[in-house]
This record gives structure tokens, C-alpha cells and sequence, in this order.
């Protein structure tokens, strides 16, 4: 089996093209009408259009039934991947972590509806984003926020290239 060789955030971030092309609001007349509509709210016209994010967050992040407040910063890059690193504390001592997949009921693999409820957007440099959302298993049902919610964050900040 090949091992795929680990990268950092740094190396993500500064594998992304960077790009002058503006954004023209007239190149998304052929796109479905929900798609423009929400690129038209989400990038003003003549923003750089970017090939990645890079964002700095912190929040509360639910781990053996208690929330537990963390820092945490993530690059995405469309053509690549992301990566997202935070840090928590547990008893007094830093736990650090990444992405990962989970089963949130423990049994055999199965579809499960998972979500995010947006209850804020903000601005960063012509781009609008979802800055404080909640996040979870058995989204749409009464499960939600009584055993499936296990993240919690706000966007500090928002870079782009």
C-alpha cells in the first residue's frame, strides 16, 4: 500500500495559485438561478477570485459528552484538499486534533443526516461567509441539538489567494 505523504497547513496554503482575475458577476449568467444567486450575495463584484481560504477560528467542540472550548485554523483548497488543525483542553492539558469521520451511533455504516446551522456571515475581503455556525449529526430532527450538535464555532479571520 502507498502512503500518502502528510502535508502541513503552510504547505497546503502555499501550494494555491494566487490569481488578479476579478470576479464579473456577468460570468455566472449561465449557471442555475439558486447557483448565481447565491455567488452574486456571497463575492463582490471585482474581488479577486481566490484558489483558496485560510481561516482562524475558535469555539467549543463536544468530546465524551462535554464541550470543551478550542482554537483551530483550516486551509482549504479546491484542487487539493483541506486541512484542519485545533487545539482543546481536557483536565488542564492541551489535545490537539484534525479532521476526521465519525459514526456517531457506533453500529454499522450508515447514512445519517449531518449538517450545519449558520447563524451568522460576515465579510472578508469581498467575500461573505457563514462566521458562526453550529454543527452536527441528525440535522432537521429533534436529535439535533439534544445528542447529535458537537461543534460550535466563530471565524476570526479570513485570508484568500
Amino acid at each position: 500500500m502507498t502512503k500518502i505523504p502528510e502535508i502541513s497547513l503552510d504547505d497546503l496554503w502555499e501550494s494555491a495559485p494566487k490569481s488578479d482575475r476579478p470576479f464579473n458577476p456577468e460570468s455566472l449568467i449561465n449557471l442555475p438561478n439558486l447557483a448565481r444567486r447565491y455567488l452574486e450575495n456571497a463575492i463582490a463584484p471585482g474581488t479577486p477570485l481566490a484558489s483558496a481560504v485560510r481561516l482562524w477560528m475558535h469555539g467549543e467542540i463536544k468530546l465524551d459528552q462535554k464541550w470543551h472550548p478550542f482554537k483551530g485554523e483550516e486551509v482549504i483548497y479546491g484542487d487539493r484538499g483541506m486541512i484542519w488543525r485545533a487545539t482543546t483542553w481536557a483536565k488542564g492539558l492541551p489535545i490537539w486534533g484534525g479532521d476526521r469521520w465519525g459514526n456517531p451511533e457506533g453500529e454499522a455504516f450508515h447514512y445519517v443526516d449531518f449538517g450545519g446551522i449558520v447563524e451568522q456571515s460576515s465579510t472578508f475581503d469581498g467575500y461573505t461567509i457563514p462566521t458562526h455556525l453550529r454543527v452536527g449529526w441528525f440535522l432537521g430532527s429533534d436529535r439535533f441539538e439534544s445528542e447529535g450538535e458537537f461543534f460550535r464555532c466563530a471565524i476570526d479571520k479570513a485570508i484568500y489567494q
